[in-house]
């Protein structure tokens, strides 16, 4: 069991966001707030190879700067804002119900997971067109979007975790799957589905080899995907299922392989592919990503 407390406290100067909000009073502006999100969770292990669980979690999430000042551009241009900023939203609180399963079993290994989750304030955007109010009253482009506070979202789903260790090879292939079924409730009481993949996962294969002098290598072969979305109710809005490649490779070193150098390369092929249908931002190419850390 636990808790966590969260203060924040800001205040804006000269925003740039300010020419996209339609609210003046946002290049001066102070904000402060307080929360707190507790956790409650058991686990029971007397059936050997077999730990069974059960939790109960809040959630606390602060809009983002972005959310709140600066919006989200599409092109990087002045006057493409796809997302408007909207200062006036509150932060999310929700509670989660979980019960799971982790069986380890010789070299397999398999954790399953059964959650839902309701959520306050939910933070989403929604287009100009369906809400010419708040910062998108007077909006000079019909396809702009906001950011907003939906009354409720309500989802629930399923986690699946499965390896299987080749001790003679020190190879270990591995599945993560999600799927989950959410549904936002506005303050009309009007629902709509998330524009969220419902089935998305992860599956490759890990292999380490030590070397000389305390030295570990470890590499990280694995495809990341999603199953395509579509439009809730009558629009025919969908963004097809995608799949990238992606690597990551490293060194562990010193006592207890605390020295830790890797390199990852990400959507290796660069996919062009959309996190959410609807939206007008594509997720990112590829990437190099490089890091070094140390344990203590």
């Amino acid at each position: 069991m636990g808790f966590r407390a969260t203060w924040i406290s800001g205040s804006t100067k000269e925003a740039v966001g300010a020419k996209f909000s339609n609210n003046p009073s946002i290049g001066h502006m102070k904000k402060k707030d307080f929360g707190i999100a507790g956790n409650l969770g058991l686990v029971y292990t007397g059936i050997d190879g077999l730990a069974l669980r059960g939790t109960i979690s809040q959630g606390y999430r602060y809009p983002s700067m972005t959310q709140l000042y600066l919006g989200s551009n599409s092109n990087g241009g002045a006057t493409t804002i796809s997302t408007l900023p909207n200062s006036d939203l509150e932060p999310e609180k929700s509670i989660n119900y979980e019960v799971g399963a982790r069986v380890d079993k010789g070299p397999w290994s398999m954790d399953l997971a059964l959650y839902y989750t309701e959520a306050k304030n939910y933070i989403a955007s929604i287009s100009c067109t369906e809400a010419p109010f708040g910062p998108c009253a007077g909006s000079i482009n019909s396809t702009n979007s906001m950011y907003y506070n939906q009354n409720k979202s309500k989802a629930y789903g399923t986690e699946l975790m499965l390896s299987y260790m080749i001790d003679k090879y020190n190879l270990k292939p591995y599945m993560n799957l999600t799927q989950v079924n959410r549904v936002n409730i506005d303050r009309d009481g009007a629902k709509t589905k998330s524009n969220s993949p419902p089935l998305k996962g992860r599956f490759g294969f890990t292999w380490e080899a030590e070397l000389d002098n305390n030295k570990r290598f470890y590499s990280d072969v694995f495809v990341n995907w999603a199953s395509k979305v579509k439009a809730s109710g009558t629009s025919s809005s969908t963004n097809p299922g995608w799949g990238t490649g992606n690597i990551t490779i490293g060194i562990q070193g010193g006592e207890d392989h605390k020295y830790d150098a890797s390199l990852s390369i990400r959507n290796i092929f660069d996919k062009l592919y959309y996190l959410r249908r609807g939206g007008s931002d594509p997720a990112y190419g590829t990437q190099i990503v490089m890091s070094v850390g140390y344990e203590w």
